[in-house]
């Protein structure tokens, strides 16, 4: 019996530190998109405000799932918010109506969780969900565990990054989606229009300084460096 126990403890321990391995993994990359557990992770790393590591460190089972938790919680108030631009993306099928995610997570009692071997099962079971780093990022400004406003050092630092952004949306199309567009006979501007209607509204304000003409600059060079014309 005590030797059970013993061995409980053991994979206890475990489990946590994989999950702190995980969430200072998923802080150091970029990515289009985010397993459902990889998109709480990196929530909880700015809730955590690892840069010192001094949070992670010292964060025990129960707190870490009870963030994880409370991170869930959140994420569902956010796609049953009226209105609410946050999606939920389903394996390769793409962006899906909140209500199929709903209807899964309410399936299980995840208030009650209290270990991360638990929680771990729950993951297992809502594996095939995923979240776009757009809806990422702008729940952690909604939070304000990031910036809103951060300082742009020059005008080239702001059209790098408007470059970036763009590819970055450009590379959440499936092949399929843009066939589509061709088809349609629209072409590069079918496809232009689809990036603008992704692009996150304080990321148009800040980088494209909420000017179509700006954004259509930017479109321009990224097309010029290649990055459009393998797509399409």
């Amino acid at each position: 019996m005590f030797n059970e126990l013993l061995d409980s403890i053991h994979q206890s321990g475990q489990i946590l530190e994989s999950h702190k391995r995980k969430i200072l993994e998923i802080r150091g990359k970029r990515q289009v998109l985010y397993s459902l557990q990889e998109a709480i992770c990196l929530i909880a790393s700015h809730m955590l405000h690892i840069n010192e590591l001094e949070g992670l460190n010292s964060i025990k089972e129960k707190d870490l799932t009870k963030m994880y938790i409370t991170i869930l919680i959140k994420i569902r108030s956010e796609l049953k918010r009226p209105k609410s631009s946050f999606k939920i993306a389903f394996e390769t099928l793409g962006e899906i109506d909140s209500d199929e995610f709903l209807n899964d997570i309410d399936k299980y009692d995840y208030k009650k969780i209290s270990f991360l071997s638990e929680w771990n099962l729950l993951m297992t079971h809502m594996s095939l969900y995923f979240i776009q780093y757009r809806h990422l990022n702008k729940l952690a400004r909604d939070l304000n565990l990031v910036e809103r406003d951060l300082s742009i050092s020059n005008k080239k630092e702001q059209v790098a990054e408007a470059r970036r952004i763009i590819q970055l949306i450009l590379s959440s199309f499936s092949q399929d989606e843009i066939e589509i567009l061709n088809k349609e006979g629209r072409g590069s501007k079918g496809l232009k229009n689809a990036v603008f209607e992704k692009l996150d509204s304080s990321d148009y304000h800040k980088y494209f300084e909420s000017n179509r003409i700006t954004f259509k600059n930017r479109w321009d060079e990224v097309r010029k460096m290649g990055a459009i014309n393998k797509l399409v």
